[in-house]
């Protein structure tokens, strides 16, 4: 029995992460959806750390939504992840709301996957969802 994809979201403001939460509702997504208010609680979580401690609780994720300009650096926690062996396969996207031609390349090239820029339209927030799941492990 397959076990249900686990996303976790780093994103500091609670009404993003409710939106994000009602986006996987409208799209039908099965799974569980875990979030981290900044990259210090994200690192906890994914080494199990802290309050993560019980990894049947909070098992590791099967795609992180990391937002841009959270709380802590999105570059440094994307630096960070790829430095540790066992987070390297996890798949990374990037959520903000607003976009800076000149990171965008050190993200992808610390392994973020793609960015999408967030969005007052819930229509297009679905959407988004939806393409963020094409990038499940």
């Amino acid at each position: 029995m397959n076990k249900p994809p686990i996303i976790l979201l780093i994103e500091d403001r609670e009404s993003d992460a409710l939106l994000f939460r009602e986006a996987l509702a409208a799209v039908s997504f099965t799974g569980d959806l875990r979030v981290a208010v900044n990259a210090r609680e994200a690192r906890e979580y994914m080494e199990g750390r802290g309050m993560f401690l019980d990894r049947l609780q909070f098992p590791l994720p099967n795609l992180i939504v990391c937002d841009l300009h959270m709380a802590g650096s999105a570059t440094d926690f994307l630096k960070w992840l790829r430095d540790h062996a066992n987070f390297k396969r996890v798949p990374v996207v990037l959520w903000s709301g607003h976009l800076g031609a000149a990171p965008m390349n050190t993200l992808f090239e610390m392994g973020g996957r793609r960015c999408f820029v967030k969005s007052a339209d819930f229509q297009k927030l679905c959407s988004d969802v939806q393409a963020m799941l094409g990038h499940l492990n």
